[in-house]
C-alpha cells in the first residue's frame, strides 16, 4: 500500500500543488498538455529578453516550478514524480517563452533528464531551423559525493546548487545580455554540493518500503533521488561533528577526486547556501543554518575565506527527506577573463524576485533589525 501520506494518489499530488501555488500567487499560468505533464510559465514578460526553461520531474518543491517569475525562470516543466519529461510538454514550453534574443534550456544532471529534455530540444530545433541557433542547452552538475572517476563517465548529480544558477543565469537573462552571457557557465566550476540524510522518501503512490539505512546510520551524499552517496556512518555522529565532516568535502583543495572548485586561500569570498532536504522543522533547519555558519567560518578563517552571504531554507527538496544540503559557492576574484563581478553577483543574490519558491539571503531579511539576548539564568515567571 501506499506510504503514510495525507496525498496517496501521485497524479493528484502533482497538478493540485501547481494550480493553488498559481491560484494563491497569480504569478504565471500552468498549461496542461496530456495526463500528468504539466508547464508553469510567465505569461506576462518582455520578449527582447533570454527565456530560462527548465525541464525535469516534481517532487523537489519548491524546485522547479516556485522559481518562475520575474528575476528567475521563464519556464519549468513539471511532471510525475522523480521522472523526466518526454518530447510534448518540453516542445511546448520551449514554443511557450519562445523570442528573439534566445532560450537558454537547463537541466540538472541526471541521464533521464539530459536525454528526453536535450532530444526533445534538438527535435525542436529540426522543426524550427530558423529557431535552431537561438535555443542554448546547460548540464547542470554539483555533487561533491560523485568522484572524478564517475564523474568523467556520468558527470556529477545536480542538486541544490542549481537554484543559485537559477537566480544568477534568471538575472542576467532580464538585463538584456546575450545568449551566450545568460548561460553562467562560470557559476558550474564555483560551487559544490553535498547532501546528508537519515532516511530515503519513494513519494506518494509507492508501497511503504524500509530505508535501507539503519536507525542509527546517516549517509553523507545521498542523492534527491535515493541514490547512494559519499559514505554512511555508524553510529550518526553528533550534529557538532557532522557539519565539519561535510565541509571537509566541500572545501578540500587537496581530494584529487572532488576538489573542482579553485579556492586560492586569502581573500577568497563565498555564498553559503544551506538547503531543507524537506523533513526538517524551522527549528532543526535554524541549527543547521548556525552550525554551518560557525563552522564554515572556522574552517575558513585560516585560509583567509569571508562568507559574504548565508542563504538558507527550502530550495529543493527529496519530497520529506529529513535532511540538508550545503552549497558554497565562491565568488569571482576579478582575474577571471569572462562573467560578473563578485559585487554583481551579490547584487543578484539580494535582488528581489516575484518567483514564490526563493529566499533571500538572511543578512539581507534580517537587516540588523532583529536583536536577542540568552539569560544565563531563567526569570521568574508570574502569571495573573
Amino acid at each position: 500500500m501506499a506510504g503514510n501520506r495525507i496525498m496517496r494518489d501521485e497524479p493528484t499530488s502533482v497538478h493540485r500543488p501547481l494550480e493553488q501555488r498559481f491560484q494563491i500567487f497569480d504569478k504565471g499560468t500552468m498549461q496542461p498538455s496530456i495526463k500528468l505533464f504539466q508547464v508553469v510559465h510567465l505569461t506576462a514578460r518582455n520578449r527582447s529578453h533570454v527565456a530560462l526553461l527548465c525541464g525535469g520531474g516534481s517532487g523537489y518543491e519548491p524546485a522547479h516550478a516556485g522559481f518562475v517569475g520575474k528575476g528567475m525562470l521563464t519556464a519549468a516543466v513539471c511532471i510525475n514524480i522523480f521522472a523526466s519529461p518526454n518530447a510534448s510538454p518540453v516542445r511546448r514550453s520551449i514554443d511557450l517563452v519562445d523570442n528573439e534574443q534566445g532560450t537558454l534550456i537547463v537541466v540538472k544532471n541526471y541521464a533521464g533528464d539530459v536525454m528526453n529534455v536535450g532530444l526533445s530540444k534538438e527535435q525542436y530545433a529540426a522543426l524550427h531551423p530558423e529557431k535552431a541557433t537561438r535555443l542554448k542547452f546547460e548540464i547542470v552538475g554539483n555533487d561533491v559525493a560523485v568522484e572524478k572517476a564517475q564523474d568523467d563517465i556520468v558527470g556529477r548529480r545536480g542538486l541544490a546548487g542549481t537554484c543559485i544558477l537559477y537566480k544568477i543565469a534568471g538575472a542576467l537573462a532580464g538585463t538584456y545580455v546575450s545568449l551566450d552571457d545568460a548561460t553562467a557557465t562560470f557559476v558550474q566550476w564555483a560551487l559544490k554540493s553535498c547532501d546528508v540524510t537519515t532516511k530515503t522518501d519513494l513519494g506518494p503512490g509507492t508501497a511503504a518500503t524500509e530505508s535501507h539505512l539503519k536507525a542509527d546510520e546517516i549517509e553523507i551524499g545521498m542523492g534527491i533521488h535515493n541514490e547512494s552517496g559519499h559514505k554512511r556512518l555508524s553510529p550518526a555522529p553528533p550534529f557538532n561533528e557532522l557539519v565539519p565532516n561535510l565541509l571537509e568535502l566541500l572545501t578540500s583543495t587537496t581530494d584529487s577526486e572532488r576538489s573542482f572548485i579553485p579556492f586560492q586561500g586569502k581573500g577568497d569570498r563565498v555564498v553559503l547556501l544551506v538547503n531543507n532536504l524537506g523533513g526538517l522543522s524551522e527549528l532543526e533547519l535554524g541549527g543547521v543554518v548556525n552550525q554551518a555558519r560557525v563552522d564554515l567560518e572556522a574552517c575558513l578563517e585560516g585560509k583567509g575565506i569571508k562568507i559574504e552571504r548565508v542563504l538558507a531554507g527550502t530550495l529543493m527538496t527529496s519530497l520529506n527527506m529529513p535532511g540538508f544540503s550545503l552549497t558554497p559557492l565562491l565568488l569571482p576574484s576579478g582575474n577571471e577573463n569572462a562573467g560578473p563581478s563578485a559585487e554583481r553577483i551579490l547584487d543578484i543574490m539580494d535582488a528581489d524576485t516575484i518567483a514564490p519558491g526563493w529566499r533571500g539571503p538572511l543578512n539581507q531579511r534580517t537587516g540588523g533589525i532583529v536583536q536577542y539576548s540568552i539569560l544565563e539564568k531563567p526569570s521568574k515567571i508570574e502569571i495573573g
